[in-house]
Formats: C-alpha cells, sequence, structure tokens
C-alpha cells in the first residue's frame, strides 16, 4: 500500500476517533467506547508524521490530541479540580469543533490530492525526484533515533513552550483568515513586483526547499510561506558540511554574511535568539523564544516585505527605522529558532506581520542558475544560484 494511501487512512481515522470523542465527552459516556477512540485517535496520531509531510493541519491535530492526553491525566490525578486547568479543557474543545467545521465547509484545506492550478509562470512543474543535497552525517548515522527526535520537538514538546504555542496559534488564525478571504489562490499572470531582487547572499548556494508550485513550494499549505525557500551551501561532494557534522561551526553557511536583497526600510528584527546546538540532528529547538529565530523583515515597497531568518544571535548590524542599500550587509547565517541545520530562511510577502500576510514569488535579477546567467528568473528546489554583478 501506497505511503500517501496510509496517510489518508489515518487521517480519516484521527478526525473520527477525535469526534467520537467529543461526542462522548458532551453528550453521552460510554467507557470502553471513549478508550478504544483514545487508542486509535493517539496511535494514528503518532504514525501519520511518518507517512505525511505533516502541514499545518497536521500541527494543529496533533495540538488537540496532546492536550486531550493531559487532560485524560489530570482528571486520573484529580487535578482538574484546579480552575486554572479546568479551563484548559475548553482549548481541546474549541479546536476540534473549528477543525470539524473547517473540515466540512472547506474540504479543499484537507485534500492533499487536490489538482493545483498554476497561471502564468513559465517554470518547471516538477522537480527532480534525486535529493541533490546528502543528509547531514547526524541524521545518516541515526536516522529512527532523528524522525523520533523531530517529531517529539516539533509536535509535542514545542505546545510545552508558551511563546512558540503563541506563535503557532497566531500562524493557524491567520492562515485560517488567509483561505477564507482567498489568498490561497495562486497569483496570476499578471502580477508583477514592484522591484528587482538579487539574492540575500554572496557566492553560490543551493535551494534546499522552495519554489513557485506545489511540488517546490517550501510550504505550500502555509499561505505567508507558499514562496519561501531555505539556502544553503554544499561542497563537491554534495555536502552541507565538512566533518561529522556535529558542529555548528561544520557548516559551509554558518556565519556567511547575508545581505539586503534590494533598497528598503528596515521594520521589524529580532537578534537575541540562541542558535539550536544539534544541527543535523533533526532536534527543533522547542526552547527557542521564537520560531524565527533572529530575524529581520524590510519594506522594499507597498506590499512587498522580504523575510530573512534564522541569523546568528546578535549578528545584526542594522536597527529598526533605519534604511538600507542592495547588497547591504545585515547578519550573518546561524541556526537559531526551528532550524534543524544551518541555514537562510528567506522569503517576500504582502505586509508586515509575519503571521497575517500572504507570501508573493520571486523573480530574481542577474541571476546564474546552474551556471547559466539569466537577467530575470523564479528558481526551484536543488537550484545552485548565486548574483552576478
Amino acid at each position: 500500500m501506497k505511503r500517501q494511501k496510509l496517510a489518508d487512512i489515518l487521517w480519516l481515522l484521527v478526525m473520527l476517533s477525535g469526534f467520537i470523542i467529543f461526542l462522548n465527552g458532551i453528550s453521552f459516556s460510554i467507557k470502553y467506547i471513549n478508550t478504544f477512540a483514545s487508542i486509535i485517535f493517539t496511535t494514528s496520531l503518532l504514525f501519520l508524521p511518518y507517512f505525511k509531510r505533516p502541514n499545518l493541519w497536521t500541527k494543529v491535530i496533533a495540538f488537540i490530541g496532546f492536550i486531550y492526553i493531559l487532560i485524560v491525566t489530570m482528571l486520573k490525578y484529580s487535578l482538574i479540580r484546579i480552575p486554572f486547568l479546568r479551563f484548559i479543557i475548553v482549548i481541546p474543545v474549541f479546536l476540534s469543533i473549528g477543525v470539524l467545521i473547517i473540515n466540512i465547509f472547506y474540504p479543499r484545506l484537507f485534500n492533499d490530492n487536490k489538482k493545483v492550478k498554476h497561471k502564468g509562470y513559465n517554470i518547471e512543474e516538477v522537480s527532480n525526484k534525486d535529493e541533490y543535497v546528502l543528509e547531514p552525517k547526524p541524521l545518516k548515522k541515526h536516522p529512527i533515533k532523528a524522525t523520533i527526535l523531530y517529531f517529539l520537538s516539533q509536535y509535542l514538546l514545542c505546545f510545552l513552550n508558551p511563546l512558540q504555542l503563541y506563535q503557532m496559534l497566531l500562524m493557524f488564525v491567520g492562515n485560517t483568515v488567509a483561505v477564507i478571504r482567498g489568498d490561497d489562490e495562486s497569483y496570476d499572470s499578471t502580477y508583477k513586483q514592484k522591484i528587482e531582487y538579487n539574492l540575500p547572499f554572496l557566492g553560490e548556494w543551493i535551494v534546499y526547499n522552495g519554489g513557485t508550485n506545489k511540488e517546490n513550494s517550501h510550504s505550500w499549505d502555509i499561505i505567508n510561506q507558499r514562496y519561501a525557500y531555505d539556502f544553503i551551501k554544499i561542497d563537491s561532494n554534495r555536502s552541507s558540511h565538512k566533518s561529522d557534522g556535529y558542529s555548528l561551526e561544520d557548516y559551509y553557511c554558518y556565519g556567511e554574511p547575508i545581505v539586503a536583497p534590494a533598497d528598503g526600510q528596515v521594520v521589524e528584527l529580532k537578534t537575541n535568539v540562541a542558535d539550536a546546538k544539534k544541527p543535523g540532528t533533526m532536534l527543533i529547538d522547542f526552547l527557542s523564544k521564537d520560531i524565527r529565530g533572529n530575524y529581520v523583515i524590510i519594506k522594499h515597497a507597498e506590499d512587498e516585505y522580504s523575510v530573512i531568518a534564522h541569523l546568528i544571535p546578535n549578528s545584526i548590524v542594522v536597527k529598526k527605522g533605519q534604511y538600507v542599500k542592495k547588497g547591504q550587509l545585515l547578519g550573518k547565517c546561524g541556526n537559531s529558532g526551528h532550524s534543524t541545520e544551518p541555514h537562510l530562511h528567506f522569503h517576500l510577502q504582502n505586509k508586515q506581520s509575519f503571521y497575517f500576510a500572504k507570501g508573493v514569488p520571486i523573480k530574481f535579477s542577474n541571476i546564474q542558475i546552474n551556471g547559466n546567467y539569466h537577467s530575470e528568473a523564479f528558481i526551484k528546489r536543488n537550484d545552485r544560484v548565486k548574483n552576478i554583478s
């Protein structure tokens, strides 16, 4: 049976068992039904990320499941009598209702097989299936351990951090609002960006993740990051690091200068988020103060803001309100926030708010792609890219 089919079955089990648990909690109480549904819900939830690339909705369901298990534990030990803990019950109940309503009225959100119509972009629609970049050695050495660490830190432990929980709820609300107002539709061929953009770094890097269609997209279901890119540097052996890859300094892009992609004004930044110390192990820093790490947001024109994230703490040399020129130093590439290895996250959006913006496709100017010069072009996963001055 194909992985997608298994993912669809597990998703259906999560939805059905979750709904049974919800009904059992508000209208009737049959002990064995609730226990059976809880086992199915939890088991399906735990295995789902192994068969499906988790999107925002998977995270929401994981959050509901985690809170549900927490409440069951508190009920068992009579901790729910505390008024504040009683209030927590409201969270999974309302989220369960919300997910159910959205699933009924917006089924396309949950349909991973939906055919997405792309308008006007003369871009290769299907990416190379062969992975161009080798996995970090820590991941290759302990793949099962790395998968478990990633799942636990990304979908369970991060919810214990109130700062990250707040950010994820904002992303969930912002994404839902964007879908309701129709921002999930692709840009059409008449769209013209107002500014010419260069790559936000020096020398040749590789597009580790990102593109302008669903096949290549960084995060197609997350509206503000639909056209985002993750960039890294690799060597002639296609590795992103030297030595064993357990040290941040092993990674070729770590500490590399990051520059402004175009003229603009710095409207938002953060500088004091620590780097995640376990690169290549797939462990997400669930204690981080900000999922973006250290970042800079620059306003280049009306409806065009660039987001540059995961920089080294205290490496940012610009200030809020400062005007910057194309190519001006902003900071250094790091591993802060939600990052599994040093890389640069870059995307363009239509407003300043990271949570409530719509992602905008970027056509880069004066760029070399896989050794060929282009006066302007879109880029996609596995492209080797650099600026041509």
